[in-house]
């Protein structure tokens, strides 16, 4: 089984084998970005923000949040109303939301 390793534990006089999947880079990755998510204060980021972070243009923006365009992503992160007519994002969303993107193109 490749990506899988195979593990022998005596329990109770018993052999049981258990199958252990192999961790990657990303796996790696993955968990020292859940440490430092738990450890770091949320922050509201606003639209001049996710523009320059997300890197693409107020109408590429708003195509994805629309559920009736065709290029909606349903992964891009939602925005939260913090008052009247103000609108932001959540930080840490957006920047998780940016490497599924570099995940998804490198795995091409």
């Amino acid at each position: 089984m490749k990506g899988f390793n195979v593990q022998r534990l005596l329990c109770s006089r018993l052999w049981i084998c258990v199958v252990v999947r192999k961790l990657g880079p990303s796996d790696r990755l993955r968990r020292l970005d859940m440490h430092e998510r738990e450890n770091k204060p949320k922050r509201l980021i606003r639209f001049p923000t996710l523009v320059e972070r997300v890197g693409l243009k107020k109408g590429a923006i708003e195509d994805r949040l629309n559920p009736a365009s065709p290029r909606y992503d349903d992964t891009f992160p939602k925005k939260i109303k913090i008052g009247k007519n103000s609108v932001a994002w959540l930080e840490e969303e957006v920047e998780l939301w940016i490497e599924q993107q570099i995940q998804r193109s490198r795995a091409v």
